[in-house]
Parts: C-alpha cells; structure tokens; sequence
C-alpha cells in the first residue's frame, strides 16, 4: 500500500486533550495536553517484506514508529524513512492492517514493556481477509524501539501506516479561579470556565517542598522562612535556598530555588477563598494573608521602577518600590 493511500497533508496543528497514558497491562486515563502533527501516510512497517516474515501466533516483535530509510525499511516500510517532523513524539497515529492471517485471532500494538491490552486491536476471523483499523497508540522515547506488535492466536502479517504524531503541546491552558459563588447569571461563579484543578491540588512531598499538581511547579511549604524582605534581598534568599533552609532536605543546590515571576504566584490563588485565599485543604505552613503581600519577581513598567506583589487575603495585585518590605515564597521547576 505503499503509495497507494493519498491523504493532502494538513499544515494546521490540533490541540487536543489526549487520554493515552499506559501502565504494564493496564489502560489509565490521565489527561495530558497534546498537540496532533497529521502527516501524509507512510509504511513503517509491513512484514510482508522482511526476513523475518509473518508474525507467528502467541508471538511479538517490536518496531520504530520513525527513522531514516535504513531503520524503517528494515521493517518492510518506506525506504526513504518516515521522519518525524518534531522530534520524538509521545504516541503515533497509525493504520494497522492484520494481512493473511492463517485464522482467528488479533494483532495488538502497544508501547514496548506496556504488555497486550494497552493500545490498539484488530480482530481477524477468516483466513487470508485483510482487516484494519487505526488509532493512537503511546510510544517509548528514547533509543530503542518504540511500539510492539503482538499476534495473538494464530499467526499474521502487519502492516501499518503512521497518519501523525502527537507531541507534547506548547499551549497554556488558562485554569480555573476556583470561583463557585455567583452573583450575576454569567459571572465565574456561574458560568466556572477554565481548566479543572487536579483532586488533590497539592502534594506534600515531605521533605519541606510542595507540588501543585495544576502547574507542576514546587515551592517552599513554609511560605515565610524569610520573613519580610526588599527586592533584592528577596531575590538573594530565594537564588541562595538549598537543603537544610527553612525545613529542605530535598538535596537541592543553590540557585535551583528563585523568586516566582507574577502569573506562577497568582496562580496559587482561589479567589473563592480568603484569609488565605488558597485552595481549602492546602498543605503551606506559615502563609501571611494581611495586606504586605509577597514579591514577584516581575517588575511593573506604567512606573518604574516599581515591581508587582500579590496579597493572599485576597488574591489581588499591587505594585510598590522595590525598596519596600514584603514576604517571599521561592518557587523551582517551570518551562
């Protein structure tokens, strides 16, 4: 089939909100924000042509799902190669067809390790009739093969197409304020738009740091191991945090640890609480709520030289002189 399917390539990338997170055997749902490259169909793999020929029955064999002409032509696909056009994907798209199959049975993709019954299937019953069916199946990244194909109960060739792949996306979906009082039919309260916040928020990971599972940024549990401080020093303390700091024994080093810019402190905001207004049940220890407010790390330009803080017994933003004396909440990781 090499050839013979033409699909008109489409330049528009979807951003789509894939479940294909995989554990061996075990099919489990978590939500991760993909981004679907569709690229024109190409063979990566068709046993027909390889040494190896047909998959036996109750047997498997593993693929690459890209490659130059000499990695995927030796799986019987396209000599010329089927790149991938960002880099190593996440999942493939693919087409798979059960060819000659000596009776009934079925071929399954899945991600090398994952074990039968974590991707994709196709059924056979009759003897030497090509079936087919396409879908997304998670891949393995780094080297090495990336998918398995198994034959189970009697034997049969595979030949797949890649349609696209799913890599992992460069978008910001915008969260929830945790809003659910509603004043006015169509205000927040009412209408709660956004990105669903992850049960449970937070993560306390037990060695003085905490995790928020909407933003996979980590902080500092104790929200005022500095005290009140002026720019400057709030931007020292937090480049200088390292283990054995206000409760750390995480094994980080400094300048792993900074001062978070506006949004990452904003968005630990609910604004349907106060006094904190930080989600109900969160693990700080420590968190100041009268109006000094913490740092960011980002500066105001309407009057210069000014920088914005944000006070957690409301949520809101203000920005003062950098001389000025406010608590500081270092955060680490983020793209």
């Amino acid at each position: 089939m090499n050839g013979e399917v033409i699909m008109k390539k489409i330049n528009l990338k979807f951003f789509i909100l894939v479940f294909i997170i995989f554990t061996v055997g075990v099919f489990v749902a978590e939500a991760i924000a993909l981004s679907f490259t569709p690229v024109t169909p190409c063979r990566i793999v068709d046993t027909r042509r390889t040494s190896a020929g047909i998959i036996d029955a109750s047997t498997q064999r593993d693929f690459r799902v890209f490659g130059s002409g000499s990695v995927i032509g030796a799986q019987g696909g396209n000599s010329l190669g089927c790149p991938s056009p960002e880099g190593e994907p996440l999942a493939v798209h693919i087409n798979m067809v059960a060819a000659n199959p000596t009776g009934k049975g079925n071929l399954q993709a899945f991600p090398v390790g994952a074990g039968t019954g974590a991707g994709l299937s196709v059924n056979y019953n009759t003897i030497d009739t090509n079936l087919a069916n396409a879908g997304p199946v998670k891949t393995v990244t780094g080297a090495g093969p990336d998918i398995t194909v198994a034959s189970n109960f009697s034997s049969a060739h595979a030949v797949i197409d890649v349609l696209g792949y799913y890599y992992k996306s460069n978008f910001a979906p915008v969260p929830a304020t945790g809003m659910t009082i509603s004043h006015w039919p169509g205000d927040d309260g009412d209408l709660q738009k956004g990105v669903s916040w992850p049960d449970p928020r937070f993560t306390d990971n037990g060695d003085g740091t905490v995790t928020d599972n909407l933003t996979e940024l980590i902080w500092l549990k104790n929200a005022d191991c500095f005290g009140v401080k002026s720019l400057e020093e709030a931007l020292n303390v937090s480049n200088s945090l390292a283990d054995g700091q206000c409760g750390l024994n995480d094994g980080y080093m400094p300048g792993e640890w900074r001062l978070p810019n506006l949004r990452e402190l904003q968005s630990l905001v609910d604004y349907g609480m106060d006094h904190p207004a930080l989600p109900s049940a969160h693990p700080f220890s420590d968190v100041r709520s009268y109006l000094i407010g913490y740092w960011s790390s980002t500066a105001g330009v309407l009057s210069l030289p000014t920088v914005w803080s944000v006070h957690f017994a409301d949520g809101s933003v203000t920005w003062d002189p950098p001389s000025h004396a406010k608590h500081v909440w270092p955060v680490t990781g983020g793209n």
